[in-house]
C-alpha cells in the first residue's frame, strides 16, 4: 500500500505472531465498569479491548519490545480509575485539545507542514486510516494514545497491534 502526503510516498507494511506479556493488572484490582466480554478475557485486560491486550501479538516483537519496555498499561491504575481519568460519560476516550498541537494566543492549533527527507523511518498505531505518525522507535507512552491501540483485531487483511512501520520514498513521477 502507498500513501501520497507531503509530496512524498510512504511504503507502507504492517508486521503480523509473536507474542509478549505485559505486566498484569495491580493486585488490588478487579474489573468493574468495564465493558467484560468473556469471549474476549484470555485476549484484552478484563475483557475489554479499551484496556488493551494482556500480551502483544506481533511477528516483529523485536521492534515493539522496545517501544512498549517503559510503558505500564494503565499507568498502574485499575480499571475503574484509569476509566475515571481518561475517558468520558459516554466511555469515549479524552484526548488533548487540538490533538495536541502547540496553541496560539486564540487557542488554535499551530500546523505546520513538514517535508521528510528519503529514508526517513517513521511508525504509527492504531488502524489504517490513522494519520499520527512517530518517529520510528518513539517509546507508547510519550504518543499519546489508549493502551486499546495495541489490540490485534482480527479479521481477514487485519494489521497486528495495529503498528505500521513507514519509510520515505521520494515521490513517484506522475
Amino acid at each position: 500500500m502507498k500513501i501520497s502526503a507531503l509530496g512524498v510516498y510512504l511504503s507502507l507494511w504492517a508486521l503480523t505472531a509473536h507474542a509478549v506479556a505485559f505486566a498484569p493488572l495491580p493486585s488490588r484490582c478487579d474489573c468493574p465498569g468495564t465493558a467484560i466480554n468473556s469471549s474476549l478475557a484470555e485476549q484484552v485486560a478484563c475483557g475489554d479491548p479499551r484496556l488493551g491486550p494482556i500480551a502483544l501479538r506481533h511477528p516483529d516483537w523485536k521492534t515493539i519490545v522496545p517501544i512498549t519496555r517503559t510503558w505500564h498499561p494503565l499507568d498502574r491504575l485499575c480499571p475503574r480509575e484509569f476509566f475515571e481519568k481518561w475517558t468520558r460519560k459516554d466511555v469515549r476516550f479524552i484526548y488533548t485539545i487540538e490533538d495536541g498541537f502547540q496553541l496560539d494566543s486564540h487557542k488554535h492549533a499551530i500546523k505546520q507542514t513538514a517535508v521528510l527527507c528519503p529514508g526517513t523511518l517513521i511508525d504509527r498505531f492504531g488502524g489504517e486510516q490513522g494519520s499520527f505518525l512517530a518517529p520510528a522507535g518513539m517509546c507508547y507512552e510519550a504518543r499519546s494514545i489508549p493502551p486499546l491501540n495495541l489490540v490485534t483485531e482480527k479479521g481477514p487483511n487485519s494489521y497486528a497491534a495495529g503498528f505500521f512501520r513507514l519509510t520515505i520514498y521520494p515521490k513517484s513521477p506522475p
